[in-house]
């Protein structure tokens, strides 16, 4: 259990950290396709090393390429846009949250009551934060 939150952990620091640096870049949208250029080399040399992908493998790795692709051109204009503390939050709820809509239309996935409120409150939490820039909504 300690090193499967260990990993989580790694991995959220290492997101984070290239997401940041995708940001500071002056460049955007060279750093996101070098990083996912990079991503998709490696990968193509993990499934040749695995033998190659199966026949039913094949359009998963298709439709995660088209959905990514939608994605690195939708953050590299929110990085241009807004500020990370903002932008990064909000691309990465925003990712989870049509997951859960994609096992549900593409996979027949069914959500209990309990996963529906954890999605309402991410929806809200990505409401707030894409909120006016003036937070007219929140009074303190």
């Amino acid at each position: 259990m300690l090193a499967a939150t260990l990993l989580a952990l790694a991995a959220a620091v290492l997101h984070a950290g290239w997401n940041l640096w995708v940001k500071q870049s002056e460049d955007r949208w060279i750093a996101l396709w070098g990083q996912m250029t990079c991503a998709g080399i490696m990968c193509a040399v993990v499934i040749v090393g695995l033998g190659g992908a199966h026949n039913i493998a094949w359009w998963p790795l298709v439709a995660s390429a088209v959905i990514h692709s939608f994605y690195a051109v939708f953050l590299a204009r929110a990085y241009n846009l807004g500020d990370f503390s903002v932008a990064y939050p909000i691309a990465r709820g925003t990712g989870a949250l049509l997951a859960a809509v994609g096992g549900v239309v593409f996979l027949s996935d069914t959500l209990s009551p309990l996963m529906l409120l954890g999605i309402a409150i991410a929806v809200l939490g990505i409401l707030l934060l894409a909120g006016p820039a003036d937070n007219s909504l929140v009074r303190a």
